[in-house]
C-alpha cells in the first residue's frame, strides 16, 4: 500500500475506504476499472423501480449505498457486485427469472435478494432484517450464514480486510 500502515483494530469508514481504493487504484484507470467506489450510483427513481420489480423494499443502508456508489462494475477482493455496468441490471438478472437460480429450485425465498457473488458463495441481502448472508453455491438455503447485520457494515468490513491485505505491514 505505498508505505501506509493499515491496522485491523476497527473498520474503515466509508469515506476512508473510498480514499484508500482511490489511492491504490486511481492511477490504473481507465485501463483497469471496477476497483474503486465511484459516484454516482443509481437514481432514487431507479431504486424505486427496481424494488417494485424485485418485490421488496430495500433496507436503508443498502438503498443509500447503491444510490451513493456505482456498484455496476465493482469488485473488491473476491467479491463481485456487478460486471454489466448497471447494478440494477445485475440485481434484476440475479433475482428475477435468472438462468440458474441462486436459491435452487422453486420460488426465490421471501425477502431475500442476491447482491453479490464471491466464489463459491452467493451473498444475499435479507430485505426484512437487513442481514447479509453467505450461501455456498449448490447448498440448501438453510445452510446460509449471517456475515453482517447491515449492508454498510458488510461493505466496510470486506473493504477494510481488502485494504489491509494490500498493505505489506498488516497488523491484527
Amino acid at each position: 500500500m505505498r508505505g501506509r500502515l493499515v491496522t485491523l483494530d476497527r473498520l474503515l469508514t466509508m469515506q476512508e475506504l473510498v480514499d484508500e481504493l482511490d489511492r491504490e487504484f486511481g492511477e490504473l484507470e481507465p485501463d483497469l476499472s471496477g476497483l474503486r467506489l465511484l459516484s454516482p450510483g443509481l437514481t432514487q427513481a431507479d431504486v424505486t423501480k427496481l424494488q417494485l420489480t424485485i418485490g421488496h423494499e430495500f433496507p436503508a443502508s443498502f438503498a443509500s449505498t447503491i444510490t451513493a456508489f456505482n456498484l455496476g462494475m465493482f469488485t473488491i477482493g473476491p467479491t463481485a457486485f456487478g460486471s454489466q455496468g448497471d447494478y440494477s441490471d445485475t440485481l434484476r438478472d440475479a433475482n428475477v427469472a435468472p438462468v440458474v437460480p441462486w436459491w435452487g429450485e422453486g420460488r426465490r425465498p421471501a425477502s431475500l435478494v442476491m447482491i453479490a457473488n464471491s466464489d463459491p458463495y452467493a451473498l444475499v441481502l435479507d430485505c426484512k432484517t437487513g442481514n447479509v448472508l453467505a450461501l455456498q453455491h449448490g447448498s440448501n438455503f438453510d445452510q446460509a450464514v449471517i456475515v453482517a447485520s447491515d449492508f454498510g457494515l458488510f461493505l466496510r468490513g470486506i473493504g477494510t480486510v481488502f485494504v489491509a491485505r494490500l498493505s505489506s505491514n498488516v497488523r491484527t
